[in-house]
Order: C-alpha cells, then structure tokens, then sequence
C-alpha cells in the first residue's frame, strides 16, 4: 500500500514547504487578544504574498478578489473541506467559461500552499467534464472520454504545466463544441468598416482582433484572457466612436477602463443590470481609472453583450457613481441607453429578438416610456442638448429643455424626460 501515515504526511509536506521557501514559526496566543493580532498580521502577510505573484496580474479583477478571500479562508469551518473555498472559485470560473482563469488562479495557490496541490486538482476533471457537457452534447463527451481513459491525468498535467487552454480547445473541438457564432462574426467586421475618422493603427490593430475572432467568439464573452478582453474593448471602442462623432467627447475618457468586465460578486448582492463602476482603493485598475463598464453577469451570451455594451456606453459619456439606490439622473439618460442600443441591435443583429437581450421595449415599464420620448429626438438636437446641460442625465432646467424640444415631445415627454428617473 502506499498510504503514508500521518507522521509520515507531515514530513513530506514540511520538506515540501521548506523547498518552496518556506520557514514555519510557532506562536503562542496567551489571549483572544493575542489570537486576533496573530491573525491579522497572518491575513496582511498573505495579501502581500499573493500581490506579489506575477500571476496575479492575470486575474480579472472580481477572480482577484474570489482568489484572495479564498486563500484566506484555507481550513475555515464554513468548507466541509480544508480546501474547500478554493474548490468552489474554481468550480464558479468552469461553470461560468472564464476557463483562462484557472491556470493563475492554481498557480498563486500553489505558491501560497504548495502541500496543498494535489487535493485541489483532485476534483478537477470531473469539473472539466461537467463543462464540455455543457457546450456539447453529453453522450459525445461521456464516449470521447470512454475512448481516452487517461483524460483526467492529462487535464491535470495541462493545469500544472500551463497548457491548460490549449488542451481544453482541443477536447472541445473533439466533442463538437466548437460552433462559430456568424451572425456576431459579421456584426464586428460591420461595426468596424461602419467606422469613420479611425487611425490607421487603430484600424491595424482591429483587424488583427479581427483576424482571431472566430475562435475568440467560441468563448464565453466572461472570459478573461488576451484575446477576449480585445474584443470587448473593441467592441467598446467602435460603439464609443460612433457615440462621440453623434454627441461630443466623453466626459473622462482617459481614466475610464475600456475593457468591459464582469463581476459575479455584483450577480450574488442582488445587483444584475450592467454599470458604471469605481474601482477599489486597493485595486490596481484604481492607480489609472476611475470608472469601468461591468455587464451584468447574467449576460453571458455575445449578443447579450453586445446590447448591454451599448446601453453602458452611453452612460460612460458622463460617467457617475453613487451608493446604491442614491444616483440621481434624469430620465433622459437611460432613455437614450435604451434608444441607442436598440439601434445597434436593430442594425447590427436584427434577427435577434428582444427577449434574449433582456430589452425592456414594450413593457411598459420607467425605461421603455424613457425610450419611447427620448427617440423622438433627433441627433443634432441631441448634442445640443448635452452642450447646454452638460450630459444627458443632468437635466437642470426643464423649463429650458422643454423649449429646446417643443417641436418633437409633448409637455409631458418633456417633463418625463427631465425629471428625476425612477427605477421602480
């Protein structure tokens, strides 16, 4: 038998931690004062060590935080395992196909706790199994790994020596699941010729995300890798462009984050719409930018994204933060969101209907009457309006937009409009 016994476990993984660096030192807490200290300095000491992990430049911003709460809840009761918390995150990242994700994630915990390893991987074919399940069909996946009994050992092979990416494309494309998604296919290269006044390094570089969006498209749009974060910072950027060639400059463009992110954290506080958002003082994105665009993470499909993008971008011309349920804005603000992504959807994907990307149109509700005056307007009223005012969500007068707009709303539009909106 090759168990050890526990005597024998101990050894190994102090050899173990000793050849990674490490030095264990022994502590006596005389109180409960003594026990929190000791815990603290412990917490602070991690948080350093893992900042300091080149891979954790890697990690999309909410898997930085997941990873650093997990790590810091190693061996915690709330886990019915030791390992327990780190597990979950990496369940969450295969579940929701941020799957470039898990290679930093394994490797800062490897250096944090390298006896630890081999129970983390454990578990992880059966994850990898559970994925390509659901991006293909279950009988192909169950006969594929029937005809290669040593999958398993070679997904932990790919985690641990970085080819992990690389692997997963492979047993992918073996199942079938890898569809090419034409219609967005051809909403990029539409929006990208569409565009007007674009640099030639810019456009250089576009078709280079171009070039690889095929496969990129394959992905979930949540995943957080090189190429993925391009092509969502290019669809950005195109939209971005047509909205200030229409309206006039961003407000705060050079410390607004171009790379639309999303944050499961935000889905589990009860917060899904997509959003302006600040960064953390201890964030790194906090030392350049001061604003960032985070889709709601329940929408995961690329024409899903595709429609929450435009709605943020709007926003992002003016961008403003507040505590929850304390943002004022004027009604004419979301109204325009809507009305401009509705356009991109009308004319970009059109044969995508309203219900997959949660349009509020015809509901009745705050935003579909926002959107019903605010596409009234015409463009060039449009700008003047957001010169006089300042942005579309600071409607100060209403008397004055009123004036400005009495050839195109009623009274009641109007006043709609430049009212404070409300989200009930």
């Amino acid at each position: 038998m090759n168990a050890k016994s526990s005597p024998e476990r101990g050894r190994v993984n102090r050899e173990i931690a000793q050849k990674s660096g490490f030095t264990e030192i022994k502590l006596i807490a005389r109180s409960d004062q003594d026990i929190q200290e000791i815990e603290n300095m412990r917490y602070e000491q991690l948080q350093r060590f893992i900042q300091q992990q080149p891979e954790n430049a890697q990690l999309a911003p909410p898997v930085r935080r997941a990873v650093q709460e997990a790590l810091a809840l190693k061996g915690s009761s709330q886990y019915v395992t030791t390992h327990g918390a780190m597990s979950r995150i990496i369940t969450t990242m295969m579940d929701h196909g941020m799957t470039a994700q898990v290679v930093p994630a394994v490797r800062i915990y490897s250096a944090c706790f390298p006896t630890s390893l081999s129970y983390v991987l454990k578990s992880f074919p059966g994850k990898v199994h559970n994925y390509l399940c659901r991006h293909a069909n279950a009988s192909s996946v169950v006969a594929w790994t029937e005809r290669h009994p040593n999958w398993g050992d070679r997904i932990i092979t790919s985690v641990l020596d970085g080819t992990f990416d690389g692997v997963l494309y492979q047993m992918r494309t073996a199942v079938g699941a890898m569809t090419l998604n034409q219609p967005v296919l051809t909403m990029l290269r539409r929006l990208k010729d569409d565009a007007r006044g674009i640099n030639a390094g810019a456009q250089e570089q576009a078709q280079q995300i171009l070039d690889k969006a095929p496969e990129t498209l394959i992905q979930s749009p949540r995943q957080w890798d090189a190429d993925c974060n391009a092509l969502r910072a290019f669809i950005l950027y195109f939209l971005l462009a047509d909205l200030e060639k229409r309206y006039g400059d961003m407000a705060c463009g050079e410390r607004t984050f171009q790379i639309p992110f999303y944050e499961w954290q935000r889905e589990l506080a009860e917060m899904p719409a997509t959003g302006i958002v600040s960064f953390k003082d201890d964030s790194e994105l906090a030392k350049e930018y001061d604003y960032g665009l985070c889709i709601g993470w329940r929408y995961d499909q690329w024409e899903q994204f595709f429609y929450q993008v435009a709605l943020g971008a709007v926003y992002l011309l003016n961008p403003r933060i507040a505590p929850v349920g304390t943002l004022k804005i004027s009604a004419l603000e979301p109204g325009m969101a809507i009305r401009y992504a509705e356009e991109m959807l009308g004319k970009y994907l059109p044969y995508t209907g309203r219900a997959l990307v949660d349009s509020p149109v015809g509901t009745g509700n705050m935003f579909d009457r926002a959107y019903r005056a605010a596409r009234k307007l015409p463009d060039n009223l449009l700008r003047q309006i957001r010169e006089e005012f300042g942005s579309f969500g600071s409607i100060t007068d209403p008397v004055r937009f009123a004036d400005m707009t009495s050839d195109f709303l009623t009274p009641d539009e109007a006043r709609l409009l430049s009212s404070d909106f409300r989200y009930s």
